[in-house]
């Protein structure tokens, strides 16, 4: 048993020196063009392409989020320790869960190279919206006055809590640190006397803008409402029409009309017969009455017969002593001298 193993052993060996022998001139001739693309592969940069590419996908998707808002996308570098493959086609897309705000990561995966890989790039994204900033430097602990801040366009993913947005949201609040002029005010900035004032300065939406979200909310439902029943009357307008057409009624009525039209037809086609069959038998029965004998005798002519035998005599020696002569209005008889 051992010597067979080994003879096993022997002959698989074999065929790995047979196989790197053969595949020595392949990888010598693949060796420049594959230390050329490994030198193009990035590490750490990405090319302009896929840095647009990059751009593109998480600026769409951050404007979905937050439509109507101005997004900015930063596109960080990869970690230079990675050690890639060469890859000819680099593909992002966006990690399922992934919420582009702030600070982010897009995917790249390499869907044509000599090894698949996919990692994750950092990027930035800055939402900018509508806000208020220090309209001077203010202290940790002071209170919000009318004139501390003014309105200006912020970055809202500038820190996980939300924005202020409007000044009077924080006035008679006190600032739970210090800020700098022309610096923007977040939630988390301010002290609240009250759980319904922390509540409020929490959410960006007051019962002004949910009263106005309702009322568009609710006209867009009614015009959507109203659109619909239009479509719905008009299909079922374009059906009743097409069971109209395809209606038995219509069928019978159809079909009614053309044995109108076929009885209109053949009696038009009958009476025409008969009138030339009518003609043709006006026309015969002339002739038959020009050949008629009764039209000889009227114009003068007679029969003559003997009375023996009522032969008629068409020549004189066929005359006999008593004959009989018709004429047009009758017979009489005649005596041979």
């Amino acid at each position: 048993m051992a010597a067979h193993f080994e003879a096993m052993a022997r002959a698989t060996l074999h065929k790995v020196r047979s196989v790197n022998k053969a595949l020595a001139p392949v990888v010598l001739a693949l060796a420049p063009l594959c230390a050329s693309q490994a030198a193009a592969a990035p590490s750490g940069a990405l090319d302009d392409a896929l840095a647009v590419q990059v751009q593109a996908l998480a600026r769409e998707a951050s404007r979905e989020a937050a439509p109507g808002l101005r997004v900015e996308v930063r596109v960080g570098r990869l970690d230079p320790r990675l050690k890639l493959a060469p890859c000819a086609a680099v593909l992002p897309y966006l990690p399922q869960g992934t919420r582009l705000w702030g600070a982010a990561r897009i995917g790249l995966r390499c869907n044509d190279g000599i090894a698949r890989w996919h990692v994750f790039l950092p990027i930035q994204v800055d939402v900018w919206g509508p806000g208020v900033v220090a309209a001077g430097p203010l202290a940790a602990g002071a209170t919000v006055g009318a004139g501390d801040l003014k309105p200006a366009e912020v970055n809202l993913a500038a820190q996980p809590g939300a924005a202020v947005p409007r000044p009077e949201l924080a006035v008679g609040r006190v600032l739970a640190r210090p800020l700098a002029a022309g610096a923007p005010l977040f939630a988390a900035d301010l002290r609240a006397p009250t759980p319904t004032a922390a509540a409020e300065l929490a959410t960006q939406i007051t019962i002004h803008d949910l009263a106005a979200l309702t009322s568009n909310l609710q006209s867009r439902l009614i015009s959507s409402t109203l659109n619909l029943l239009s479509e719905q009357k008009t299909l079922l307008s374009s059906l009743a029409a097409q069971l109209r057409y395809s209606s038995p009624e219509r069928r019978i009525h159809s079909e009614r009309q053309r044995v109108d039209e076929l009885a209109r037809r053949a009696h038009s086609s009958l009476t025409h017969r008969l009138q030339l069959q009518s003609t043709h038998v006006k026309g015969m029965q002339k002739r038959l009455a020009a050949l008629s004998p009764h039209a000889v005798l009227g114009r003068g002519y007679a029969v003559v017969t003997r009375k023996e035998d009522g032969r008629v005599v068409s020549r004189v020696a066929q005359a006999s002593d008593v004959m009989n002569v018709r004429v047009s209005d009758g017979e009489f008889e005649v005596k041979k001298r």
